[in-house]
């Protein structure tokens, strides 16, 4: 049928590599209400981006998820590639007011997996906090 896939033996690495964009961006352009490219051209919003990606890393790192080394960095580099007006499904969710989103996963989840595991994921816990607050 002629779709393209990749086989991973291990596939988690891959499978967290795009939780770190999917939870970096869809909790950033949320407590923002800017775009995917508005979070990119805003210094501290990429930074606060940059830093929930470490922090996503830091947690799958507790499950034993052998990441790359430049994983942050091609993250970041890829999300160049989308195009400015670019909005998540959970900004899309979160600005109607809908209940039932993708939120948990992208903030609770991790919340609880670092407390579990007794690490500090600052930005997550800010970001997510003001999100449920509103």
């Amino acid at each position: 049928m002629g779709i393209s896939h990749n086989w991973h033996d291990n596939p988690y690495p891959a499978i967290w590599g795009k939780y770190i964009f999917i939870t970096a961006f869809s909790l950033m352009t949320a407590y923002s209400g800017k775009t995917i490219g508005a979070v990119l051209a805003g210094d501290k919003l990429k930074s606060m981006t940059e830093n929930i990606m470490k922090e996503v890393v830091l947690v799958g790192k507790t499950k034993n998820i052998d990441f790359k080394q430049d994983v942050v960095e091609k993250t970041l580099q890829r999300a160049q590639n989308f195009p400015y007006e670019t909005k998540t499904s959970f900004q899309r969710d979160y600005k109607k007011g809908n209940t039932r989103n993708e939120g948990d996963i992208f903030g609770g989840t991790l919340i609880r997996l670092a407390k579990e595991h007794n690490i500090s994921i600052p930005t997550i816990t800010d970001v997510y906090g003001v999100l449920i607050a509103r």
